[in-house]
């Protein structure tokens, strides 16, 4: 019997292993690092009265702070490239 739930070793292992595996051969040869920043609810109401501000505010700390320790020799001593996406009404 197949039960189609994507997460059942029988039934879904294998394509989410062939999605697994079309998405490694999607990477870049190179080392990079995936990191999300987000706020705490307590500020939603401060972003949704004045979302260009605040965000605006959370990129550039984010910006700033992965620049500062990028740059340092003891953690990894280069200038950052560096990706930001917001994506509004998306629930955590």
């Amino acid at each position: 019997m197949i039960c189609g739930n994507r997460h059942c070793p029988r039934c879904g292992g294998g394509a989410r292993f062939r999605w697994v595996a079309q998405r490694m051969d999607e990477l870049l040869p190179v080392p990079y690092f995936h990191l999300v920043f987000t706020l705490p609810e307590q500020l939603n109401a401060l972003v949704q009265h004045n979302p260009r501000h605040t965000l605006g505010l959370l990129f550039r700390s984010v910006r700033d702070t992965l620049a500062t320790f990028a740059k340092d020799p003891k953690h990894l001593g280069a200038e950052p490239g560096i990706l930001m996406v917001f994506t509004p009404g998306v629930a955590s």
